[in-house]
């Protein structure tokens, strides 16, 4: 009874989960200088993007360039882009209202121009 109460409760107040993914931490002391993550929705149903950052070990958002606003269309993407110096650390971090089981992404490290240097899934 306690139970069905609280979920009453919980959609009469607009309660939504939010679900996130996230890569590993990428660093690449040899010359990268950029963080870039892509990011798919292979649902049938958009995808409403909360946040979409880049993150440095300090957990600090990172300058960037950012098309995942809003939200994600079915069977399309967007995509995060982070600078820096040499030695760059960060994280891709993605935060949307729901599940985020038809999410797929992948973040890597290189210095503009080459192939990455590191890659990380984000999960």
């Amino acid at each position: 009874m306690v139970g069905s109460a609280l979920a009453t409760l919980l959609s009469l107040a607009g309660h939504t989960e939010a679900g996130m993914i996230a890569s590993s931490f990428l660093n690449e002391d040899g010359g990268g200088r950029q963080i870039h993550c892509n990011i798919s929705n292979v649902g049938t149903k958009e995808s409403i993007v909360l946040s979409a950052r880049i993150v440095d070990g300090a957990g600090n958002d990172m300058p960037l360039g950012n098309s995942c606003y809003g939200t994600i269309p079915a069977g399309r993407g967007c995509a995060l882009i982070a600078y820096g110096d040499v030695g760059i650390y960060g994280r891709g971090v993605i935060e949307v209202q729901g599940s985020t089981k038809y999410l797929r992404g992948r973040c890597a490290i290189s210095a503009p121009g080459s192939s990455a240097a590191a890659e990380s899934e984000m999960r």
